[in-house]
């Protein structure tokens, strides 16, 4: 009987140190993986795309008549806004070109029906604006405030970001 115990024990001893070894090479390999998938990961991610806002003229206002209403201006400086963003679409101009944004219902709401991201096709807004400096603007409703406005990749990675003001309203 002791004998048939003491096998018992010994099983027992080797069978936890084979687990060990399991638990050990399984870590290994695992981690192992994860190193491999990052590496074709990054092999495989293109280069950050250079992306220039432009600011948005009254000409583009008044063939894209949706950039009127409600919502908010990005301003990098005293000229024309770099982003016309509302409730339902937001604008910017990239290469010459006026292009539509998709806000991200999911995103926090901000100011004037808008919202913290804006998806496009090629890149997306993300918009913080600064509320707790925000001043009385022209007009009833109107305000500005300080914000930022950084674009990013699909990759979430920064391609460009201007510290300016918004203009909102409606």
């Amino acid at each position: 009987m002791r004998l048939g115990i003491a096998i018992l024990a010994a099983a027992s001893v080797l069978a936890s140190a084979c687990n060990n070894e399991t638990a050990e090479s399984s870590a290994a390999q695992e981690k192992a993986d994860a190193e491999d998938v990052a590496a074709v990961e990054t092999a495989n991610m293109p280069p950050p795309a250079e992306v220039d806002l432009q600011p948005i003229g009254y000409d583009d206002i008044m063939q894209n008549p949706q950039m009127e209403g409600t919502g908010c201006s990005f301003f990098a400086s005293d000229e024309d806004p770099i982003a016309i963003l509302g409730s339902d679409i937001g604008f910017v101009k990239a290469d010459g070109d006026v292009q539509r944004m998709s806000p991200d219902a999911g995103s926090a709401e901000g100011p004037a029906g808008t919202r913290a991201t804006y998806d496009g096709r090629e890149f997306s807004l993300r918009l913080a604006v600064n509320e707790a400096e925000k001043e009385d603007g022209e007009g009833e409703g109107y305000f500005t405030a300080p914000a930022s406005l950084v674009v990013v990749d699909g990759y979430d990675r920064e391609l460009t970001s201007s510290e300016g003001r918004v203009g909102c309203g409606g």
